[in-house]
Formats: C-alpha cells, sequence, structure tokens
C-alpha cells in the first residue's frame, strides 16, 4: 500500500499565497509600527502585540479542540527560542523606526545566509564551497542594496538602524534553528502558545522596568492591535507555506548508499515531524535503499521520459508520488497514477499557462523556480 494518504496534497500554488499572506502581513506590521514612531518604546509595543496574539492563539485552539496539544515538556526549549526572538523583535521594530523599509527588509533578507553559516555548528549540517560562494555573493547583493554610509556623525542613527537590522537576521536565524529543533516533537499551536505567552512576559517586565509606562491611547491602540494581529498571521502563514522535498542525486555507482544515507538523516532529523519530507529520485536502486532505512518517509520517482515498467516500479517502491518532466504528462498518465492510489507532480513549470494546463489535467502539484509569475487562483 502507499503512505499517499497520511500526507497533504502538494499545491505550491496555495504555498505561494501562504507566503504572499506572511510578506503582507509583516508589511502591514512594519507600517504600523511607523505609525507608533515616539509614542510607544519597542517593550510597549512588543507586550501589547504579544498579549493580542495570545488571545488570538486561545481562541483559535480552543475553537479548534486543540488546546490539549500545547505541552510545557520543552519549556526550556522555548524560553531560549523566545528570548533570541524577542530580542530580534525589538531590534528589527528599532530598525524600522530609523532608516527605510526598503533596507530593513534587504537586511532581513540576510537570515537564511546566517542560517547556512549557523547550522553546521547547531544542527551538525554540512556546509560546501558552494554555498560559502552563495553567501558571499548574497551578502554582497545586501550591501548593495542597503548602501551602508559609516562615514559623518549625521548617518548615526541611520547606521545604528542598519546594525539593529543586521542583528536582527541572525536573531531569526537562530530562531529558525531553534523552531527547526521544536518542530520535531511540539505542534504548531504549542510552538505559537509558549511565542505569544513568554514574549508578552519579556515585553511586559521590560516595559516596567524604568517605572514609566505609557499605556496605548484611542489613536495608538489600532496599530498596537494591528501589529498584534498581523505578527499572528505572519507566523501562520509561514508555518502553511512550505513543504519539503528531498531529491536524493547519487554518484553512478553508490546510488543504494546514497538512499540510505539520505533516509537515514532524514529520519532523524524529522523525526515526529507532522509532515515529513518527500524523498524523490531518478534511480530506483536509491529509493529501494530509502524505502528499507525509513519505510515510514514517503517516496516519489522522478521521471525525466516514460520508460517501460515505470508505473509497476513506482508501486514495487510503495512511492505516495510520480514526479515527471511537465511535458510527459497526459490524460492518460494522470489517469493510471491516479488509478494507482498515487499524486500526479510536475517539474519544472515556470510560466502560468503550462500550469493551468497540467492542473486541468488534473495533477495533484507543481514544482517551480518562478512563483512570482502564478496567480494563486
Amino acid at each position: 500500500m502507499t503512505t499517499s494518504h497520511t500526507h497533504p496534497p502538494h499545491r505550491p500554488l496555495t504555498a505561494a499565497l501562504w507566503m504572499t499572506g506572511a510578506i503582507t502581513s509583516f508589511s502591514a506590521m512594519a507600517i504600523a509600527v511607523r505609525e507608533l514612531k515616539g509614542a510607544h518604546d519597542t517593550f510597549e509595543i512588543m507586550a501589547v502585540r504579544s498579549a493580542v496574539g495570545l488571545l488570538i492563539v486561545l481562541a483559535v485552539a480552543f475553537a479548534t479542540r486543540r488546546l490539549g496539544e500545547v505541552s510545557a515538556q520543552r519549556l526550556g526549549g522555548h524560553v531560549l527560542r523566545n528570548a533570541i526572538h524577542f530580542t530580534g523583535q525589538n531590534l528589527w521594530i528599532l530598525a524600522v523606526t530609523l532608516i527605510p523599509l526598503a533596507q530593513v527588509f534587504a537586511l532581513e533578507f540576510t537570515t537564511p545566509i546566517w542560517v547556512l553559516l549557523l547550522s553546521p555548528f547547531f544542527l551538525g549540517e554540512h556546509i560546501t564551497r558552494l554555498r560559502v560562494l552563495a553567501a558571499v555573493l548574497g551578502f554582497v547583493g545586501i550591501l548593495v542594496v542597503a548602501r551602508p554610509d559609516l562615514a559623518g556623525a549625521n548617518t548615526a542613527g541611520a547606521n545604528l538602524g542598519m546594525a539593529a537590522a543586521a542583528a536582527s537576521a541572525v536573531c531569526f536565524a537562530l530562531t529558525g534553528i531553534t523552531t527547526k529543533v521544536l518542530t520535531r516533537r511540539e505542534s504548531i499551536v504549542s510552538i505559537m502558545f509558549w511565542l505569544t505567552l513568554l514574549q508578552l512576559v519579556f515585553g511586559a517586565a521590560l516595559a516596567l522596568w524604568d517605572g514609566v509606562v505609557r499605556w496605548p491611547t484611542a489613536a495608538t491602540l489600532p496599530w498596537l492591535v494591528l501589529i498584534g494581529v498581523t505578527g499572528v498571521v505572519a507566523h501562520f502563514c509561514l508555518t502553511h507555506g512550505y513543504h519539503l522535498n528531498i531529491e536524493i542525486k547519487p554518484t553512478p555507482g553508490i546510488e543504494a548508499f546514497t538512499g540510505k544515507m539520505v533516509a537515514q538523516e532524514a529520519a532523524r532529523l524529522w523525526q515526529g515531524a507532522k509532515v515529513p519530507p518527500l524523498l524523490t529520485s531518478f534511480k530506483p536502486e536509491a529509493l529501494a535503499a530509502a524505502e528499507q532505512t525509513a519505510p515510514l518517509l514517503p517516496r516519489g520517482l522522478l521521471l525525466d521520459k516514460l520508460w517501460a515498467d515505470w508505473l509497476p516500479t513506482a508501486q514495487a517502491l510503495t512511492c505516495m508520488a510520480v514526479v515527471c518532466h511537465y511535458k510527459l504528462w497526459d490524460t492518460a498518465a494522470v489517469a493510471q497514477v491516479h488509478a494507482a492510489d498515487m499524486k500526479c507532480l510536475s517539474y519544472t513549470v515556470n510560466d502560468a499557462l503550462t500550469a493551468q494546463h497540467l492542473l486541468a489535467l488534473g495533477i495533484d502539484g507543481l514544482i517551480t523556480d518562478r512563483v512570482d509569475v502564478f496567480d494563486p487562483d
């Protein structure tokens, strides 16, 4: 039997819509923070934002009967994650009040670079020369956009803002790494509950530290509520926007060994995850070894042509999906795969007309390099 019924269908256009929601939420949050400049300090903003977020999380968890997922078993991990994230959020808010939003977001986009550089130390992942080169080129690109001016006292505030934005990116990278560890065992509801509760505690404590608290007014309360709502919505969109596909690309002659090692590491890294990664490969030997090593991880057979016995091979490997070059799909092939209780995925689709044609054929998901060209509808 296949494992396809235990995993959500791949909907890249839906994922793009979720990511658009995250970007829109972060942008709205930045605008709201700008409107509050001078009215509240960053700790007061974080306290109110977290209070609004906590009410939303509790209401949604209660309505969906998921409050029972909240657990204190890994409270230390939650405290560490949220202390780092709280620091990053305050630095980000400071940056938004000091420099143009384009510079804030440009510097925030260094987060993946920091994840790449830090993951070997915290997650035991390997870093290659190609990844180092990509990080260097990415950082150069960020400098081109941000254009830091280190000369002159009149730019002190701007440079402080850029330093805060850059530091916030490091914090967000560390937050992502700690989140990756927590999601192996914790549900999104539990993570969001501790996120909002702990940051409410941190924000309130530091807001009261100096003995001066500026309470929300009729003019500032709507903006504070907007920050709280958009913060929760952004995190919710991000947690729904990604599913991972891992392609196994073995060197000729070591297909089985590569499949075994990839499956072994994937099973370790995503142990207990509600949505494990999909392991795909053009090499049946690699998928067979992956199945023997980690039978619970879903598999997909990659095809650049419909060679003899491709469907029986996918069935024998208990694949949940067949992943074809988009030109290979037709009504008959889609019907065959669906009749075998597997999903139809297609690579690499970079234009809307081709995507619409494939979706009309009944395929279940697209792999693309250009989500920006697609209308989510």
